[in-house]
């Protein structure tokens, strides 16, 4: 049996149990039900968050960038007060238009920033080494 049945089986219990007014037991099945889901999603999160440690975090280039519409990327911008976390907004892929999204709601262009010496990592870089 695998997770996925494991839950149906369990939601079919709380049903059976809810129907004869058994609301006890239903509980405690739809409660196993949910405590699953959220393990799924915890392992999920954990693979995720492994893998992209896995991967390396050299500066990030427009073509790699053009590719994570949505995705967060960590700026190191000189002391800048945009410096920090934001998101990558692609606007036009045919026109390489991205938007990165800052902290504090700001936008600017993408080339404005590596223009000005920002440079875009996938993750904030470990120990303040920098690229």
């Amino acid at each position: 049996m695998d997770y996925k049945e494991l839950i149906e089986r369990s939601r079919r219990n709380a049903q059976c149990y809810e129907s004869s007014g058994n609301y006890t037991m239903a509980e405690y099945y739809e409660t196993i039900a949910s405590a699953i889901e959220t393990l799924l999603a915890e392992r999920d999160a954990a693979v995720e968050i492994v893998w992209l440690k896995a991967l390396p975090n050299d500066p990030l280039t427009r073509e790699e960038l053009q590719e994570m519409d949505g995705e967060p990327v960590w700026i190191e911008w000189g002391g800048h007060p945009q410096a920090g976390w934001a998101l990558v907004r692609v606007w036009s892929k045919a026109n390489n238009v991205i938007y990165l999204t800052y902290h504090n709601g700001n936008t600017d262009l993408l080339g404005y920033v590596l223009d000005d010496g920002g440079k875009i990592y996938r993750r904030r870089p470990e120990d303040g080494k920098q690229k």
